[in-house]
Order: C-alpha cells, then sequence, then structure tokens
C-alpha cells in the first residue's frame, strides 16, 4: 500500500453531473479530519458550496486511491452550516 493522505475537494454541478475540484492535498494526516477541513475552509477564503473532505492511501499499482473516509460540509463562506455527511 503506498502512503495516507488527505484532501478537500468542491463539488461543482456542470449542468449535467456533479465535479470534484481538487482544492488541497497533503500527505500529513490529522487526527480529526472533519476539523481539519474546516481550518482549511476558514483560512482559505473558499466560495460558498459543498466540499468533501477524504482520507485514504495511495495504490502502488496505479489503480485510484483508497478512500477510508469522507467528511460532506455544507460552506457558507463564513463556517460550516453542517456536516451533511460523514
Amino acid at each position: 500500500m503506498g502512503h495516507a493522505f488527505q484532501q478537500l475537494s468542491v463539488i461543482e454541478n456542470n449542468g449535467r453531473q456533479a465535479a470534484y475540484q481538487l482544492v488541497e492535498r497533503c500527505d500529513e494526516v490529522t487526527g480529526d479530519l472533519e476539523a481539519w477541513a474546516k481550518d482549511r475552509l476558514t483560512a482559505g477564503r473558499f466560495q460558498q458550496g459543498l466540499y468533501v473532505a477524504e482520507r485514504g492511501r495511495t495504490r502502488d499499482d496505479g489503480r485510484d486511491d483508497e478512500l477510508d473516509v469522507d467528511v460532506w460540509l455544507a460552506w457558507d463562506g463564513f463556517g460550516t452550516s453542517q456536516v451533511v455527511f460523514s
């Protein structure tokens, strides 16, 4: 198995389907994924929208990353209004 990572993406709708736009990815994994995501959103002046924070491991065989946990956050530009799904 590869190395651990966590990432934050915004979910956008192009009119036909949802698309995930990567905001930040790091190899330093913190204890609380939700707290990390909220901190990144607060520090980054992001637009309001739906965001997903994910944690997992890369695969050595080149296939897609293996995700262990995700947290969905509704961001209003100042703070998270709710955790949608975790």
